[in-house]
């Protein structure tokens, strides 16, 4: 619950985070004032919206932890095996759900007037067909993360800068 919470709030900060890699991504001047930029901006949509992807995201994978669980505390190999094999299949659904909502929040970052359910469902259509570019992108950052150590001071900036990119790419900005 405390992590449902936490990420809820985290979302509003993370609208701040894509503004200031939107407009780096752009050329623009980026200012401190920027990380803010989802309190002053509705921040009720991105609540709703990681709201949302959230408790999809529990839907995927509470069903095969929870059998799991179950199958160990009986000491059940069948039941663990059953709840492994769930898990991947939430896990897989799961994967697919995140990049199918990759966007959402830049949709809520770009349009204030936007709603978090129109943002849902914009990100859906953006993401038609390119799902696949959007993992092999992320696959590619596996490296350079790994290597990171205090590093991911610069890492960090720069995946935010390149997903923005994708996001202006995909939406026909460049």
């Amino acid at each position: 619950l405390s992590t449902f919470i936490l990420s809820l709030i985290l979302s509003v900060l993370n609208i701040g985070l894509l503004k200031i890699a939107l407009d780096t991504a752009r050329g623009y001047d980026i200012r401190f004032q920027d990380l803010f930029y989802g309190f002053k901006h509705h921040p009720d949509r991105a609540i709703l919206a990681q709201g949302v992807i959230l408790l999809l995201t529990y839907l995927c994978i509470l069903p095969g932890s929870g059998l799991c669980i179950y199958g160990y505390r009986q000491k059940s190999v069948t039941l663990l095996l059953a709840g492994t094999a769930v898990l991947c299949v939430g896990l897989v659904i799961y994967l697919i759900l995140s990049l199918m909502f990759s966007q959402t929040m830049f949709f809520l970052t770009d349009y204030i007037d936007i709603e978090a359910i129109q943002a849902l469902k914009e990100s859906v259509r953006i993401m038609r067909g390119k799902k696949g570019k959007l993992f092999y992108l992320q696959l590619s950052f596996i490296g350079i993360y790994l290597l990171g150590g205090i590093g991911l001071l610069w890492v960090i900036p720069y995946m935010q800068v390149t997903m923005a990119n994708f996001y202006r790419k995909i939406t026909g900005e460049i």
